[in-house]
């Protein structure tokens, strides 16, 4: 309960016991009282061309595997068009293997160049050999903060 509260009740002597309603600083309350910064309502100006931006992230193990046995799955999402592409997987360990297959379909279904992959950060695309892949094929990498699927 709050300071206050405490402050209510002793004012309407619904306490008797209770002599002081000053607390002692409380980390947990401290904690319990921060927010998120809201984001914005209008969310953000998309892309006019496919693959400008893609953002992927890999969902963790679900409980009821999929009839080819996977757990995770990973997905990727064209910010100007909306499309999503999903992959399973068995292991985590594949996120690498599969952006290499989608890069390749992709620029060849729609003739462009993928040119931004937005990832949360959450470490499947943290690898050396997927930092040079990018470099090689000119992909900017851009991290965001890990949860905030917004």
């Amino acid at each position: 309960m709050s300071e206050k509260g405490l402050k209510i009740l002793v004012g309407k002597n619904l306490l008797p016991g209770l002599k002081s309603h000053n607390l002692d600083l409380c980390e947990h309350c401290i904690y319990g009282r921060q927010r998120r910064v809201s984001f914005l309502r209008g969310g953000h100006d998309r892309n006019k061309n496919v693959l400008e931006l893609v953002h992927s992230d890999v969902f963790e193990p679900v409980n009821i595997k999929s009839l080819g046995r996977a757990s995770y799955f990973v997905t990727f999402i064209d910010d100007a068009s909306r499309k999503v592409w999903a992959y399973p997987m068995k292991n985590k360990s594949e996120v690498f293997g599969i952006f290499q297959k989608f890069h390749v379909v992709v620029e060849r279904e729609t003739n462009k160049l993928l040119k931004c992959l937005r990832i949360d950060n959450g470490g499947e695309y943290c690898s050396n050999s997927f930092k040079e892949y990018c470099n090689r094929f000119g992909i900017k990498h851009e991290k965001v903060v890990p949860g905030t699927p917004q």
